[in-house]
């Protein structure tokens, strides 16, 4: 099977919640030979602040 590999480029820019809201954020990759896997978040409030953030790599 051959391997995919995607990329792509494109601005864009964070849009808070409305207030009393949260917004979670998450993107994650896998290595080209599938090997690695990791993921990540941020939670922000509806002033943007920053709440908390996560992380896993495998």
């Amino acid at each position: 099977m051959d391997h995919l590999a995607c990329s792509s480029k494109t601005e864009q820019r964070w849009h808070c919640p409305d207030s009393s809201w949260v917004k979670i954020n998450v993107d994650g990759s896998v290595s080209k030979n599938n090997t690695k896997v990791a993921i990540g978040g941020v939670v922000r409030n509806s002033d943007g602040e920053w709440l908390m953030g996560f992380n896993m790599v495998t």
